[in-house]
């Protein structure tokens, strides 16, 4: 069965109380947070939704990267000075939704954003931190794992940092 969705972007008229992803964090984020933040300018917010239900979300905000925490790969050619990024901050999908396809497809529609980023104001990729039973979906996606301490402490983060480059971006939705 193919599954028809749209992508928008959140406005308060989506539902966002019915949608469950089984993680409590993202799940409270996005029901209380998702539409306040965007309303601060935080962060953007895009659904999919599918008769009318939101089935999925990744909210995304610009950002920056040191070339010192890149992969020897990606920081050829690079400044040594903070780089423009874009940054998922959460992608969720509805449980009932799960293997249809709906978090590669806004991963997808992040990327994109990425690539227009880059052509009105600069981004040199996607940046993330991924939960430990996400880091397989990124990998799967071309992202590399980057050095994961927590900044303020130097200890060893609870999620690791990913980063997939622009150039690779271009190739894979081109």
């Amino acid at each position: 069965m193919v599954v028809r969705f749209d992508i928008e972007r959140l406005e308060p008229g989506h539902g966002r109380d019915a949608f469950e992803c089984g993680d409590r964090v993202l799940d409270e984020y996005f029901r209380r947070f998702a539409l306040v933040n965007q309303t601060a300018r935080f962060g953007v917010t895009y659904v999919a939704v599918s008769g009318g239900d939101v089935i999925g979300f990744v909210t995304i905000a610009s950002s920056q990267i040191e070339r010192t925490g890149l992969t020897a790969d990606a920081a050829v050619r690079l400044p040594r000075y903070p780089l423009p990024t874009l940054t998922i901050a959460r992608l969720a999908t509805d449980v009932r939704w799960r293997g249809q396809g709906v978090g590669t497809a806004l991963l997808r529609f992040a990327l994109c954003e990425a690539l227009r980023m880059a052509q009105e104001f600069g981004c040199v990729g996607v940046r993330l931190d991924a939960k430990v039973e996400a880091i397989g979906f990124y990998e799967a996606r071309g992202f590399a794992a980057l050095e994961a301490t927590d900044e303020r402490t130097g200890a060893a983060s609870a999620t690791t940092p990913m980063f997939l480059p622009l150039n690779q971006i271009e190739d894979s939705l081109l």
